[in-house]
């Protein structure tokens, strides 16, 4: 698509406001923009279910007042107002949340329609985390697509993934991401956090384009159907995967809060083949994973979903420490970003994406470097060890602190300002885990080289072993 990006984004008017909503404190983003067409031709392209679905979701219901809708795979609610050329406003309901939409129409002196559109919802985590660009950039999204089709009112609907990973998507997303960033430093936010909420935005927006949700149940067994009683195996496998399937859109709708599309599949079979038959079909795609990290003998003779799909796919893989129900939140923070480095080629594979992560969330680099060295950090051994071995190991440990300033520069030149330098003395794996537990709201992100069988099993690695004992979210990259 040829697009404009700049040209789109200085059409729209942004503002961010504080008010109280059926007496709670509420946040508001409003946009404005004029089209080149007539208020009755933007009227009926935005409350016809015939026009919309040109431009942006396909929708279901009635959309006259007090009429209830369903836009397909998102948002539904009931229509409040809905008065001809001047203003149509709905609910707009994900799950048990609800927040309001009201869309003005109004013509110019020129004869030019123009639209605002205010969308206002209750102060939540969700607002502290991502900003008024979570909601701001989707709908800014939105009146482009309602521009394109306005000027071009045959042409098929643009492919909304394939736009969003384009450069000129890209451009668009970042350009829209600041400008909500600006909005709403205007309106009194603290110009730090919003430049952060903006840039985590950015970041789902960019590298998630889509999520793929996926539940493998397994298959149903013989003994459990009982016909006599009207339990068939059909039915029974149909409701296990209609219960499934419900479970899925719960989730998607909290995931699509953020802006994210989300699409969900409902697999029978072996979960990790399932997970890895879907990473397969894109080798690009990410693999994000709940760990219980396990360990004992049980672990390692039967292996676990997570293992299992760490040895097969050559995706990157997210493992998450999976938390008690209580300690679970759907907002999370990650404050910095820590690479393990051994001093190869290998381990260096894990910069190009931790440093994508830590310049779009706009946070530190941590270069971690393991020396399993002790003489230095041990006082008597180090008095009575050989005149050779004090110097070779104080030679390794000034190479290990030279190898990381020289990586950080390198890393500086290529637009990454903040990365800190930290050398550790231990077992690798051990000095990690020390390491991380001490900084907060971190993500590991190191390669794995993806070893299986017996030497495996019996010496483990240090991915396996930092995946299974760190608390902090990590980052697999395979080494090729």
């Amino acid at each position: 698509m040829d697009l404009d990006a700049k040209g789109h984004l200085s059409m729209v008017e942004r503002s961010v406001s504080s008010l109280k909503r059926e007496g709670r404190p509420a946040r508001s983003v409003t946009l404005s923009r004029r089209f080149g067409t007539t208020v009755e031709d933007l009227w009926d392209a935005v409350t016809s279910s015939e026009r919309i679905p040109r431009w942006f979701l396909p929708v279901s219901g009635n959309l006259q007042a007090g009429g209830r809708y369903q836009l397909e795979g998102n948002a539904g609610g009931v229509v409040t107002e809905c008065e001809q050329l001047s203003n149509f406003s709905l609910t707009w309901e994900f799950g048990d949340d609800v927040s309001w939409v009201d869309v003005r129409f109004t013509t110019g002196e020129d004869g030019r329609a123009g639209l605002t559109l205010t969308h206002t919802a209750h102060l939540s985590e969700h607002w502290a985390q991502y900003g008024p660009g979570a909601a701001g950039v989707g709908w800014e999204m939105g009146l482009l697509g309602l521009a394109i089709h306005l000027d071009l009112p045959d042409a098929p609907m643009p492919d909304p993934e394939e736009f969003a990973t384009s450069p000129e998507g890209r451009a668009f997303i970042s350009g829209s991401s600041e400008a909500w960033a600006q909005a709403a430093i205007a309106a009194g936010e603290d110009a730090d956090a919003a430049q952060a909420a903006a840039m985590r935005g950015q970041l789902g927006k960019h590298s998630h384009s889509n999520i793929q949700l996926i539940r493998a149940i397994e298959p149903v067994p013989l003994d459990l159907a009982d016909p006599k009683h009207g339990l068939y195996l059909d039915r029974v496998a149909t409701s296990l995967r209609d219960d499934a399937g419900r479970y899925l859109d719960t989730v998607a709708r909290h995931v699509r809060k953020s802006g994210l599309s989300v699409v969900s599949r409902v697999h029978e079979g072996d979960a990790a083949a399932c997970i890895v038959q879907e990473a397969e079909q894109d080798p690009d795609a990410l693999v994000a994973m709940a760990t219980h990290g396990r360990t004992g003998l049980g672990r390692w003779m039967l292996g676990s979903v997570m293992d299992k799909v760490l040895h097969a796919v050559h995706n990157p893989v997210l493992a998450v420490r999976a938390k008690d129900q209580q300690d679970f939140s759907w907002d999370s923070e990650i404050e910095q970003v820590v690479v393990p480095l051994d001093g190869s080629s290998l381990a260096e594979q894990a910069l190009p994406l931790a440093s994508s992560i830590a310049q779009a969330l706009s946070i530190k680099m941590v270069l971690l470097r393991a020396t399993p060295t002790n003489l230095i950090h041990h006082s008597g051994e180090y008095l009575n060890a050989p005149v050779e071995a004090v110097l070779e190991e104080e030679e390794e440990a000034r190479a290990a602190v030279q190898y990381l300033h020289d990586t950080a520069l390198k890393l500086n030149e290529e637009g990454l300002s903040q990365v800190d330098e930290r050398v550790v003395y231990g077992i690798p794996a051990s000095t990690i885990i020390d390491t991380v537990h001490d900084l907060p709201n971190c993500l590991i992100a190191m390669t794995t080289h993806g070893r299986s069988g017996v030497e495996r099993w019996i010496l483990g690695s240090v991915a396996d072993r930092v995946i299974r004992r760190s608390e902090c979210p990590v980052l697999l990259i395979r080494a090729t």
